[in-house]
């Protein structure tokens, strides 16, 4: 097999992961319900068994309504902290091109290059000087290769020991 065969052979693979994904999802989110519902209404009823009132039906309707709102929730806090990701994210780029765009802009100017080169210079003179100076300092004060004297002086009053106060 060459490289484009092995290209082919990915695709197609790949393919296939995808449609049975979606049989997957539909078998298990689709006919698993609809299997349970068929059954439950297919088996008889136990003796004694009373049909569920119009209140009992409401609130089982309304708890199960609390809780595809809570899912929903959940899915639009996410989404919504991916959004706001995504937007900063984009907006930074728009930004940064924006600023490279208007400083081509400003540099392809005539006469702009020559002015930020004189300001360059006029604000790295200084910098420049004191630069070299430092790279002078090390040779004006250099040292001999001896060690320091260190000298141990006390700071404050010894007490005897021995006494309490």
């Amino acid at each position: 097999m060459d490289h484009s065969e092995d290209a082919r052979f990915v695709l197609i693979t790949n393919r296939v992961l995808v449609v049975l994904k979606i049989a997957a999802f539909l078998v298990f989110v689709v006919g698993g319900p609809l299997a349970i519902w068929f059954t439950g209404r297919l088996t008889p009823s136990p003796l004694g068994f009373q049909e569920p009132t119009h209140s009992e039906l409401i609130s089982t309707l309304f708890t199960g309504a609390a809780l595809i709102l809570g899912m929903l929730a959940i899915v639009i806090a996410g989404l919504a902290i991916w959004g706001y990701v995504a937007i900063k994210k984009e907006a930074s780029q728009i930004a940064t091109s924006s600023a490279k765009r208007e400083i081509e802009r400003y540099m392809k100017r005539s006469g702009t290059h020559q002015e930020i080169s004189e300001i360059i210079e006029k604000l790295a003179a200084p910098v420049l000087a004191d630069l070299q100076a430092a790279a002078q300092m090390p040779t004006a004060y250099q040292q001999d290769d001896k060690e320091p004297e260190i000298t141990v002086k006390t700071v404050g009053k010894s007490y005897p020991k021995g006494k309490e106060a």
